[in-house]
């Protein structure tokens, strides 16, 4: 049983990649943000898709979201 889980998980997280690279080269081509935000967008939904499919793998988040995430000022 453990095989076929680590078996299903090596092709979720392959399909995945799969699936994301050309979203993710398409996204990159026309994200003309210099911070890139658009295609760190994509970036995390694979880090939380790649962490949802692997049993294995426990994510907490903690802390608060900054006000700002561009650190910009206010003024």
């Amino acid at each position: 049983m453990k095989a076929l889980s680590s078996a299903f998980t090596w092709v979720a997280v392959a399909a995945i990649i799969i699936v994301a690279l050309p979203v993710l080269a398409v996204v990159r081509l026309f994200d003309r943000d210099p911070a890139r935000y658009a295609t760190g967008r994509v970036f995390r939904w694979l880090g939380s898709q790649t962490s949802r499919v692997n049993p294995a793998w426990t994510v907490h988040i903690t802390g608060e979201m900054p006000a700002d995430p561009r650190g910009r000022s206010s003024s």
